[in-house]
C-alpha cells in the first residue's frame, strides 16, 4: 500500500500509475489529486478527485502522498 492507513481527507496525492484513459481526460503520471476517502474499511483503493477531470476509485499502488511543493505536471 503505497499510501498511510493514516492518511488525512484532503491530502494532496500524485498519481504515479499508469496514464489511466478511462475518464474525460488522461490521469498521467504526476498528476495531482486530493485523496477524499478509503474505499471502506481496510480497503486498498481509494477514492481520488482530480480538479478539472474527475473523482474516481483507484489502488492505493497508483497514489503517493505528494510533498508540499509539488506543482502539477500536467499542461
Amino acid at each position: 500500500m503505497t499510501l498511510p492507513a493514516n492518511i488525512a481527507h484532503g491530502t494532496a496525492v500524485r498519481w504515479i500509475g499508469v496514464p489511466y484513459t478511462e475518464l474525460s481526460e488522461d490521469v498521467l503520471p504526476g498528476t495531482i489529486g486530493v485523496f477524499l476517502d478509503f474505499d471502506g474499511p481496510g480497503s486498498s483503493e481509494a477514492v481520488v478527485s482530480f480538479p478539472g477531470i474527475g473523482t474516481f476509485v483507484c489502488s492505493t499502488e497508483d497514489v503517493e502522498v505528494a510533498a508540499i511543493n509539488d506543482e502539477p505536471t500536467r499542461p
